[in-house]
């Protein structure tokens, strides 16, 4: 049985979407597990609406605690063999799980899919009923290990023909006895980046890996979306998961090996942080203020470390932001953030 893990927050716009592209599924032997994390919208009615009407379907109610709680309480009340992971807004292919349950990824701990943005169809795979019996895949054992979780860091791909995120937990499918032997969950004391922490301790722990050459996962891009709020916190957010990763990194004695690509991870952040949280043309602070938080930015010995890489990591375009950052122009800079937010938003829609 597979275990879909559905964290559930004033999703009411996109949640039924959701539930009925999994229901629609040709692999009928699964559970699914909503979890509402104190929705204030119809999302807790909408859940009970479908629990009541599928003994597949069974929903759970929180305080709201965040989606990382919301992800763990999921892993409790799991009762798969495998546990894949959903956000609310998105949808996926009806041949997902049977792939996913297809004896071919049986002998093997983590099953990596492709993925496109919803209402796109990718080029190797459209979105009808009409596909290949047996994707390709690939397998990888522990050699292949530290060169998995170089591209999570880095932020590429496991091939360059295909589209598989290495950061997020969705398009993805883990077996449970391995999240339950090592007690992995997400943090939840991080707000962003507490999938990373969870994927790497998982990649770690499991001893083979299947990419499936197939576009199952369909990802609803929102412009309110987390990652691209504008958080309160956000520069303590990365401190912390910044420091988190370093030490697990260092407890399992890879951290000298991937250095490089840890440091590229923490620059990438940087750009995040300056882009979508300190210079965003929509926030509220002034320039005073933003230039007092890049400053204090600064005093972080983790981010001065990164820095000293930033010629040589890292696109062009990122290079030149965190020279300015790095020379404290903060004018400069500004200007460079606001641009970029306003054409990257355009480049999503």
């Amino acid at each position: 049985m597979i275990s879909i893990i559905i964290p559930v927050y004033n999703a009411e716009k996109y949640l039924e979407r959701c539930i009925k592209s999994v229901l629609d599924s040709t692999y009928g032997n699964f559970e699914v597990l909503l979890i509402n994390d104190g929705s204030s919208d119809r999302s807790l009615e909408i859940c009970r609406n479908y629990s009541d009407r599928d003994s597949r379907i069974r929903a759970f109610t929180q305080e709201n605690q965040g989606v990382s709680s919301a992800r763990n309480r999921g892993i409790e009340e799991s009762l798969g063999e495998w546990i894949v992971f959903v956000d609310s807004d998105d949808v996926i292919a009806f041949d997902f799980l049977a792939v996913v349950a297809d004896k071919a990824c049986q002998n093997t701990d983590m099953i990596f899919f492709d993925h496109c943005r919803s209402g796109r169809v990718s080029k190797r795979n459209s979105c009808n009923r009409v596909r290949i019996s047996v994707p390709l895949i690939n397998y990888y054992d522990t050699e292949d290990r530290l060169l998995i979780i170089k591209k999570m860091l880095c932020a590429r791909d496991l091939t360059d023909s295909t589209n598989t995120s290495l950061l997020s937990p969705w398009g993805k499918a883990y077996k449970r006895s391995v999240i339950m032997k090592y007690s992995i969950r997400f943090p939840v004391d991080v707000i962003i980046c507490e999938d990373r922490l969870f994927n790497i301790e998982y990649y770690m722990r499991a001893r083979t890996y299947a990419h499936v050459f197939r576009t199952v996962y369909y990802v609803t891009w929102r412009a309110d979306s987390l990652t691209h709020c504008c958080q309160k916190d956000l520069v303590n957010n990365y401190h912390v998961f910044h420091r988190k990763l370093k030490k697990f990194m260092e407890e399992q004695e890879i951290f000298e090996t991937l250095k490089s690509a840890y440091y590229d991870n923490v620059l990438a952040n940087m750009t995040e942080i300056l882009i979508y949280g300190i210079f965003r043309p929509d926030s509220m602070r002034t320039y005073r203020e933003s230039k007092r938080i890049c400053q204090s930015v600064h005093e972080d010995e983790i981010v001065r470390a990164a820095l000293q890489n930033n010629a040589k990591e890292g696109n062009p375009a990122r290079r030149i932001l965190l020279f300015f950052f790095e020379r404290k122009h903060y004018g400069i800079v500004n200007l460079i953030c606001k641009l970029s937010f306003l054409v990257l938003r355009r480049l999503k829609r």
